[in-house]
């Protein structure tokens, strides 16, 4: 059974959603911003979304959801907020923060329920198909085994790593520490570089993508990252079994150096 954490300061608005939602979920509760991160911190792989009241004490919703961002459980775990907001900004304050949805209040409980089972939905689509991308055959190593990727192994890599598709030229995969990165959209799925990056950024990347098609040869980019820091961009090709390149991997490798910020390879 998924395993729902809802944050209100209200008793009577936490005994409302738990009863609303106990027969299809495990409800975890939580009354305040300290309560949710004090939970996820003890167990954030076991939360599969977040009901999250906007107006809280101690810490609100919104820094609720800048110490998720931080701590890559956003880029994860799927966060709805709660809000008795109605202005267009508030509500775009929420979205812009990385709720994956806004509900107002007072909401309408098949609605509320709907809205929760999309955000689990999309997430394990994603998930599935980041698998299914990341899970191929690398020179006919196996999946799983000696030289395959999976999406568990790659979310465990603190950089940021990513996918993109050789022919669509567009993300594909992207781990958490990848979409947890300042400035990152919510979900970069489907997106290319020059979604994300400055244009003269993206044309660099995307230059060396370019050879790395033709030779098939690993080239590093110097380029700025989402948050603002230098990055050397470390690429390589997953190959289908013809031993064409099938998707490109990408690594974000920060780096200190100014000078070799400005001498691209």
């Amino acid at each position: 059974m998924p395993r729902i954490l809802i944050a209100d300061d209200a008793d009577i608005g936490r005994a409302i959603l738990k009863n609303l939602l106990k027969k299809d979920y495990e409800v975890v509760e939580a009354r305040n911003g300290l309560e949710v991160i004090r939970i996820l911190q003890a167990d954030s792989s076991g939360i599969d979304a977040i009901v999250l009241d906007l107006m809280m004490p101690v810490m609100n919703g919104l820094q609720v959801l800048g110490w998720l961002r931080e701590n890559g459980i956003l880029a994860r775990t799927p966060v709805l907020m709660l809000t008795a907001i109605s202005d267009p900004s508030g509500i775009a304050g929420c979205v812009d923060a990385g709720a994956c949805d806004v509900i107002e209040k007072p909401y309408d409980p098949v609605v509320l329920q709907a809205k929760i089972r999309a955000a689990i939905r999309r997430r394990e689509d994603i998930r599935s198909a980041a698998m299914e991308d990341a899970g191929k055959t690398i020179d006919g190593a196996s999946p799983g085994g000696d030289g395959g990727f999976s999406d568990a192994v790659l979310d465990a890599i603190p950089v940021p790593v990513f996918a993109i598709n050789a022919r669509s030229r567009k993300i594909s995969y992207a781990n958490a520490a990848f979409r947890a990165l300042p400035g990152m959209v919510a979900n970069p799925i489907g997106m290319t570089h020059s979604d994300l990056l400055r244009e003269q950024d993206a044309f660099a990347v995307a230059e060396a993508e370019d050879e790395l098609l033709r030779y098939h040869r690993q080239r590093p980019v110097f380029t700025r990252g989402l948050d603002g820091h230098n990055y050397v961009v470390m690429l390589n090709a997953l190959l289908d079994e013809a031993g064409s390149v099938d998707t490109i991997i990408g690594c974000f490798a920060r780096t200190y150096s100014e000078e070799a910020q400005t001498s691209r390879i």
